[in-house]
């Protein structure tokens, strides 16, 4: 069984990506994108494994490293080769569930591995791997990056500080709803530009039929939001499920999902 969330990460530097993915066999397996073993692996790690992997270059020498936690306790790192780093495993004391984070939490260049255990302890390892703005880190934490997006690229929404204090962008942006999933309340978040937009904001259901209009007009430029209580046009409570809301603008249109949760 694999449990645990893949991990993507170009290991030999050939442009096409690996799939990188433990399993309660108590095995770390690689295969390329074409679905082949990636040469050295699967890997024996001794026991189960529910952690997600992480890859970035931790000793320096500009090679990706491979790190997951281990149910035994211990945290693996290996070379793309499948060779078992120098110092690794590192003995904890206790199951490691969590994916290890890899970052530059000190700010000091380098990379540091962050994993909590069932102990609830965190454990902070310092590698000599160079950070290099986050290029030097190919897979940092679950799911890829802080939106758990799984994406093994994707675009960060960029404002610009005016001298003011706003932020302000060249077309209207829709933010993800929180909390998320929610029960009984959520806000909506986005961001118009400047001079503002006409704005139309609905909620559907997932066969796609109206629930909701939350905004029918001209609203500002700058941060925007609204509370959505779960609710549809006559006041009534709507049922558990996934529900999508639909920013339109003149300029732009967005949607995304969110979960209803009794």
């Amino acid at each position: 069984d694999f449990p645990s969330s893949p991990t993507l990460a170009d290991l030999d530097g050939d442009g096409d990506l690996e799939i990188i993915q433990p399993g309660t066999d108590g095995e770390i397996h690689i295969w390329t994108w074409e679905g082949n073993i990636f040469p050295g692996w699967p890997q024996w790690l001794n026991a189960e494994c529910h952690s997600s992997a992480s890859v970035a270059d931790l000793d320096g020498d500009a090679d990706l490293e491979i790190v997951v936690g281990c149910d035994d306790g211990k945290v693996y790192a290996f070379d793309v080769n499948g060779d078992q780093i120098d110092g690794w495993p590192i003995q904890t004391d206790a199951e490691i569930f969590s994916s290890p984070t890899i970052t530059d939490l000190d700010n000091d260049g380098d990379v540091e591995i962050i994993v909590s255990g069932l102990d609830v302890m965190v454990y902070v390892w310092d590698c000599d791997g160079n950070y290099d703005d986050g290029d030097g880190v190919e897979w940092g934490n679950f799911r890829h990056n802080s939106r758990r997006t799984g994406y093994y690229a994707y675009e960060l929404e960029v404002g610009v500080h005016d001298e003011d204090g706003s932020w302000s962008v060249s077309e209207a942006r829709l933010r993800q709803n929180v909390p998320n999933p929610f029960n009984p309340i959520t806000t909506i978040c986005y961001v118009l530009p400047e001079g503002g937009d006409r704005v139309l904001l609905e909620i559907f259901d997932a066969a796609g039929r109206h629930v909701r209009t939350l905004i029918d007009g001209y609203r500002d430029g700058g941060s925007q939001s609204v509370a959505w209580g779960g609710d549809d046009e006559e006041g009534r409570t709507v049922a558990s499920g996934i529900y999508f809301y639909r920013l339109v603008t003149a300029r732009s249109r967005d949607t995304k999902r969110m979960v209803l949760l009794k």
